[in-house]
């Protein structure tokens, strides 16, 4: 059984599109040695690249790999998956709650910070991973749901409705 780590990745290399300067094309094509014609315009040297092009690859994909452990890539902007987004959300409570106590030296408030980061305890750290663990298999099991239905399309002819039915 492999091991499950939550990591942003990057590509490992830059993907061109069809706004990429020539430059940047006709380097990509030369890093790879496929030839082309120096007078060829933008658009056809870049079609060159949508012929050949590599299929996305990341870095965090490559480094798991090497290690034998395999990369989770989580949907983006869904926090509740995400555990250090939780656990900032629990520091930044903290410190909301019980700002102000003291006073508001610099020095208050930089205990307080280390108070509300001690609160993340590795016993927190485990509880907000299962709770993930718990979010994403419910996700996964409506998703089969959702994709088990058949929902047929509604068509509305709004040419067909005659004066008479708008009285």
């Amino acid at each position: 059984m492999h091991n499950i780590y939550y990591i942003y990745s990057t590509l490992v290399e830059k993907i061109l599109t069809s706004s990429s300067t020539k430059a940047a094309i006709k380097e990509w094509l030369k890093v790879h040695k496929i030839s082309f014609e120096e007078i060829m315009l933008n658009n056809k040297l870049f079609q060159i690249i949508t012929r050949i092009k590599p299929k996305k690859s990341y870095i965090g994909d490559q480094f798991t790999e090497y290690y034998g452990h395999r990369l989770l890539c989580l949907p983006p902007y869904h926090l509740i998956f995400i555990p250090i987004e939780l656990i900032w959300a629990i520091v930044k409570n903290y410190y909301n709650r019980y700002s102000g106590r003291g006073g508001y030296s610099n020095q208050n408030c930089l205990n307080l910070w280390k108070e509300a980061l001690s609160k993340i305890t590795p016993s927190v750290c485990i509880s907000l991973i299962r709770h993930i663990e718990e979010e994403i298999d419910k996700w996964y099991n409506l998703e089969q749901v959702f994709n088990r239905l058949e929902i047929n399309s509604l068509i509305i002819n709004l040419t067909s409705i005659s004066e008479s039915d708008s009285d």
